[in-house]
């Protein structure tokens, strides 16, 4: 098995979980496809509570329940599938 040792670029459509600064323990994250993207910004399409965070190797299909802009300066950590 071969792993990746440099981070993947986000593309538009990818499904990701998002972690933030300020969150508090037990924190989910937020698990969504990416909508929008900027130097200053990533918006994502959330589903609904209870879906569980990404996986590698998981993919996710359901209903975008809310939309959430996050600032790239307030996110700790981005999870995204990469096979």
């Amino acid at each position: 098995m071969r792993i990746r040792s440099t981070p993947q670029p986000l593309h538009i459509g990818d499904s990701v979980t998002v972690y933030t600064t300020g969150s508090g323990p037990g924190n989910q994250g937020l698990t969504g496809i990416i909508l929008r993207k900027s130097d200053k910004s990533l918006s994502i399409g959330l589903f609904p509570i209870g879906t569980p965070p990404i996986q590698s190797g998981q993919i996710i299909h359901g209903p975008i329940v809310a939309i959430a802009t996050i600032f790239i300066s307030h996110i700790t950590t981005v999870i995204q599938r990469i096979s």
